[in-house]
């Protein structure tokens, strides 16, 4: 069984590796019309060149794992719908697994999800949680104010139960359009933006910290 993980892509690159794909399945199969008409020895194959060349076990193998990557890829550009990032480019996807996005993290990038929990402060408790397949955090702020509010509602009974709540957020979802869905939900949001440290005398001295510290 073979296990196809390729890296995210858009579905432009992804037409692109197709195209590459097709042309190397072609340019395999001519090379082995062109070596089939002389033998190996009188070609002066051996070992591993010869193999390839001549195995046709080999030479099936290759072929049939190129051709279950095109079946996946094919699979993938006639189902999947093309994906918009907040900032309007198309979100890379992963054929094995197409709700997932190419995320940076502190390490790099990886491929896989976002996962945003909403909690009580005062009580330490979680309140809600979703996981996101998308390269910003912050587009996913009203999304997760819906979530808060739905569970709020079915925990207290009250149909408005965060018209006293002050929410706060890290300096991953400052951005204007976060700030006006508050006000037009008259919302009351505390999010820093990414210079507060630089104004703020409490960090004057303090080393420069990051998000593995709980700070943005």
């Amino acid at each position: 069984m073979y296990y196809f993980l390729f890296f995210a892509k858009s579905h432009r690159l992804l037409g692109k590796k197709k195209k590459d794909l097709e042309a190397l399945m072609e340019k395999i199969i001519a090379q082995h019309v062109q070596f089939d008409k002389q033998a190996g020895e009188e070609r002066g194959l051996t070992g591993a060149a010869y193999s390839y060349v001549y195995d046709k076990e080999y030479q099936q193998k290759h072929l049939e794992r190129i051709e279950k990557k095109l079946t996946y890829i094919d699979h993938f550009l006639e189902t999947a719908e093309a994906r918009e990032g907040a900032a309007g480019g198309e979100v890379k996807s992963n054929i094995t697994d197409k709700e997932s996005a190419k995320i940076k993290g502190a390490h790099g990038y990886i491929q896989g999800y976002h996962g945003i929990a909403v909690a009580d402060s005062k009580n330490q408790v979680i309140m809600a949680v979703e996981a996101f397949g998308s390269g910003s955090e912050s587009e996913h702020f009203p999304g997760m104010l819906d979530s808060l509010n739905e569970n709020m509602k079915t925990l207290t009974g009250n149909d408005r139960p965060l018209e006293e709540a002050i929410v706060e957020g890290d300096t991953g979802y400052v951005t204007e359009k976060n700030l006006k869905e508050a006000k037009e939900r008259n919302r009351e949001v505390i999010i820093p933006d990414q210079q507060f440290r630089k104004r703020d005398e409490h960090f004057d001295g303090r080393p420069e910290t990051g998000a593995r510290d709980g700070i943005r």
